[in-house]
């Protein structure tokens, strides 16, 4: 039985460890690729809404 360079025997151990890093890649591949999509939102309406209210807010405790 060949027992590798880093003496793991089992089969299933190496491909748990390589499924593993191959994971860790897809997630750094794909977090890279969404946060150069990530642009501004448009402001909806509740956004409007949210915004005149804060003003309110603010100008009620000056």
């Amino acid at each position: 039985m060949t027992i590798g360079v880093l003496r793991i025997p089992d089969p299933w151990i190496w491909m748990a460890y390589l499924l593993c890093l191959a994971a860790t890649l897809l997630c750094v591949v794909h977090s890279i690729l969404a946060g150069r999509k990530a642009d501004e939102a448009e402001p909806t309406p509740a956004d409007a809404t949210w915004v005149k209210h804060e003003k309110e807010v603010d100008a009620e405790e000056e």
